[in-house]
């Protein structure tokens, strides 16, 4: 429930959402009543750290009351949108520190800390595999970005490991193979030359010949 507060913050969250959310197995009385218990304990947990009235109730619902930036996701859509707006104005430096903030943002898979048997919800889910997809169209923009800075050498490791970790997307393939080929041509972009070769941190160029030569379906 607090995760649907937290998606929706400083927004009102329909109570029949909330209840469809967790409780949608359980009789309409007993879902009602469970809502409501819910609710107390956050209030109360929330109260604790000198917020109590963090959750607001609102015609039909609820609704969080804080900051949506506190929460990480919105604070990444911010930044990465922010980012992207100072790249199409040719500002290379702070669109590349916004895209690098956005993405420190994330610890892990979206809502990946949650237990069973919410992890389980079909909402969550398709949150959750939405969430990754916008990270996943983030960090290839900024992988964009850093190929017409010229940063060919650290994005190639970069896009080695995540061309592994998801070997269907194409973007990032045609990326990586797009910097190996800077780094063998000296006259292309500033990392370009058969010194990269040498200089390369831990055998990188390797790692991408390695990553490239993976079998991929189609």
């Amino acid at each position: 429930m607090l995760v649907r507060l937290a998606l929706n913050a400083g927004q009102a969250v329909p109570a029949e959402l909330l209840l469809s959310d967790v409780w949608a197995s359980s009789s309409a009385v007993t879902a009602a009543k469970q809502l409501h218990i819910v609710v107390s304990k956050l209030r109360e947990a929330f109260a604790t750290h000198g917020d109590a009235e963090a959750i607001e109730t609102v015609p039909g619902g609820y609704r969080l009351a804080i900051e949506r930036d506190h929460v990480d996701v919105h604070a990444f859509v911010r930044l990465s949108r922010q980012a992207c707006a100072a790249r199409a104005e040719g500002a290379t430096a702070t669109a590349d520190a916004l895209f690098r903030g956005a993405l420190e943002l994330w610890r892990g898979p979206a809502l990946a800390e949650l237990d069973a048997p919410w992890a389980g919800l079909e909402a969550v889910r398709l949150e959750a595999e939405r969430l990754e997809a916008e990270r996943l169209a983030v960090r290839e923009d900024h992988a964009e970005l850093r190929l017409a800075a010229g940063d060919h050498r650290a994005l190639a490791g970069d896009l080695a490991v995540h061309v592994r970790e998801h070997p269907l997307r194409e973007r990032p393939t045609a990326q990586l193979m797009l910097a190996l080929h800077h780094l063998d041509d000296p006259g292309r972009g500033r990392m370009g030359g058969g010194a990269q070769h040498a200089d390369a941190p831990g055998g990188v160029l390797d790692d991408c010949q390695d990553v490239l030569a993976l079998p991929r379906e189609g």
